[in-house]
């Protein structure tokens, strides 16, 4: 590549900030995206991210869509507790994924069987999964607790 060469000459309009959404109306931004696929209410969609996923969910959610919740709070749970024990934020119960990295290592432990070389951290007698922190707000008693919540 040469000093004059860049990966984005020769890039259509649409895919820069001043010619795409700059210098337009806003009523005037039907190329920016084009569909790749439908998805239909039928079709099953599960959530992770940041807060904004959580705002997809519940959005999902209502509009009727086959939303996937592969960890549903336990039978009885109280309901004032839900919030702050992870449960109905996300497809599952991993809290806050901020990268995709740290997202494919979720998926990697849950379908191929990867295993970081530190999973659980102990802070103050309380023992903490480090891929999902979150689900067990004051952590779990014992090291061995925090294990079967793993598997």
């Amino acid at each position: 590549m040469s000093k004059r060469d860049h990966p984005y000459r020769g890039l259509p309009m649409n895919r820069f900030w001043k010619s795409a959404i700059a210098e337009r109306s806003i009523y005037d931004l039907s190329d920016l995206y084009q569909k790749k696929f439908l998805v239909e209410q039928r079709d099953a969609i599960a959530t992770a991210g940041s807060c904004f996923a959580q705002h997809i969910a519940r959005h999902l959610q209502k509009s009727g869509y086959t939303y996937l919740d592969v960890e549903p709070a336990p039978f009885n749970f109280p309901e004032s507790l839900l919030d702050s024990f992870g449960y109905g934020h996300y497809s599952a119960r991993y809290g806050n994924i901020y990268t995709a990295r740290q997202l494919l290592q979720l998926v990697k432990r849950a379908f191929e069987g990867f295993a970081p070389i530190d999973q659980i951290v102990e802070d103050g007698g309380r023992y903490y999964d480090l891929l999902r922190p979150s689900i067990e707000p004051n952590g779990f008693s014992s090291r061995d607790e925090c294990v079967v919540s793993i598997n």
